[in-house]
């Protein structure tokens, strides 16, 4: 049966709008999120499988292909701080969140392979804590817990951010928490007391050679000092 013409000229002008709008709207700037991670000794493998999981998704989503009339809205990371564990999954998300896809030279970055998989499970308790105190596990001013698990995860880090590894000109604020050694004195209201926590932060930075370096500059915050 044939279409009728009111019909036919709906369809056409419906089609027209749709076309003249894509053509014509301005793209949405990226929304930014920030991420903050608690601390929780082995919770840290936990959060990483879920640090992991929203990077993977922040990454893809402004590259899915929108549904007829639909737009993307693409995402971007801004900041990441976390304290104790989650400053390891800060450092960690940061290297993650600004390497190349894994097809132009960046990490391996899969589900069942990736940097936090790698880090997470090379720890382990009998390495934290050896069953013996004359361990040869334990380094040098090392307490109760042996950092040598600790130290070579590190130096497998410190390796990997040396490398050409990452997109040119991705940068990433950073803040993890540590706990002083010796409390400082703060005057609350004419109280003192003493607190124990000290915040880092610090700022990742990828060269134009796509390897990554760490620095501070207060003024590119707006910060006075």
């Amino acid at each position: 049966m044939p279409v009728p013409r009111l019909t036919r000229a709906l369809i056409l002008a419906t089609a027209t709008w749709l076309l003249c709008a894509a053509a014509t709207a301005v793209p949405e700037p990226a929304k930014r999120y920030s991420l903050a991670i608690s601390g929780g000794a082995s919770m840290g493998a936990y959060e990483a499988g879920l640090n992991w999981g929203i990077l993977h998704f922040l990454r893809r989503y402004g590259h899915a292909d929108p549904v007829l009339g639909g737009e993307n809205r693409p995402l971007t990371l801004t900041s990441m701080a976390g304290a104790s564990a989650g400053g390891i999954n800060s450092i960690l998300s940061g290297l993650v969140w600004c390497t190349r896809e894994t097809a132009e030279g960046g990490l391996v970055n899969r589900l069942d392979d990736n940097l936090f998989r790698d880090v997470w499970l090379s720890i382990d308790i009998n390495d934290l804590l050896p069953p013996r105190p004359d361990s040869p596990r334990y380094l040098p001013g090392d307490g109760l817990l042996s950092r040598s698990s600790i130290v070579n995860a590190a130096s497998h880090l410190k390796q990997a951010w040396n490398r050409p590894h990452f997109r040119p000109g991705c940068r990433l604020p950073l803040g993890v928490t540590v706990t002083r050694v010796k409390p400082a004195r703060i005057e609350i209201d004419h109280v003192t007391v003493q607190n124990q926590r000290f915040t880092i932060p610090f700022e990742l930075e990828v060269g134009t050679d796509g390897t990554i370096a760490y620095g501070f500059d207060p003024k590119a915050f707006g910060a006075e000092r």
